[in-house]
């Protein structure tokens, strides 16, 4: 599930140093309501709805940037109104945005200078970004370790345009490099993967 929309969105700037992230560019209220609709929405899925028997709450592990962690404290409050217990939200660094280096606090409108490279080479470290074969190192390591952990468990993981979208090249079998070939993922929506498939 990616974030709603934050404060860095509605400003038009790139968020992605911890220590200014962590603790600001939250959600907007616009970036609120998507995320209890979005939430809704899963309720009323087939995996919530249509699933029958007894069906254990989803595990939530979110990045630890404020717009992500917001939004996976409104999809646990959303939860417990259909389970009697979820477990608090776990805040994990491995989900955090990728770093766009000397681009961080500058225009959104930048993040095509680094996709062009990435389309040519995924270990680029242009303008001192993070490479997005990094990102699909540290993203797909906590999902084994998270697969090891909680086994057939459903698992949300919260977190950011750029990680969630490279993150996808894993499951779908594509080259890192393509990885804005890939449906863009809205603010706020959740896609489901499927790890077996993987396997």
């Amino acid at each position: 599930m990616r974030h709603g929309n934050s404060e860095a969105n509605k400003a038009g700037i790139i968020s992605s140093s911890p220590p200014v992230a962590t603790v600001k560019h939250g959600l907007t209220e616009l970036g609120q309501r998507q995320a209890r609709d979005s939430s809704s929405l899963f309720l009323q899925s087939e995996h919530v709805a249509g699933g029958g028997g007894a069906l254990l709450p989803p595990v939530i592990v979110s990045s630890d940037f404020k717009r992500a962690s917001m939004t996976a404290n409104i999809l646990r409050a959303t939860l417990l109104t259909k389970f009697e217990e979820v477990a608090e939200v776990r805040l994990e660094e491995r989900l955090r945005e990728r770093s766009f280096g000397d681009l961080d606090g500058g225009k959104d409108d930048q993040y095509g200078l680094v996709w062009e490279h990435d389309a040519v080479d995924a270990n680029h470290v242009l303008y001192n970004v993070e490479s997005v074969n990094s990102v699909i190192a540290r993203t797909s390591a906590l999902v084994t370790d998270l697969d090891e952990e909680f086994q057939d468990r459903m698992i949300f993981l919260v977190a950011h345009g750029d990680v969630l979208q490279i993150l996808q090249t894993k499951f779908w079998g594509v080259e890192g490099e393509k990885h804005r070939s890939l449906q863009h993922m809205e603010t706020a929506e959740w896609r489901e993967f499927d790890l077996k498939k993987v396997k």
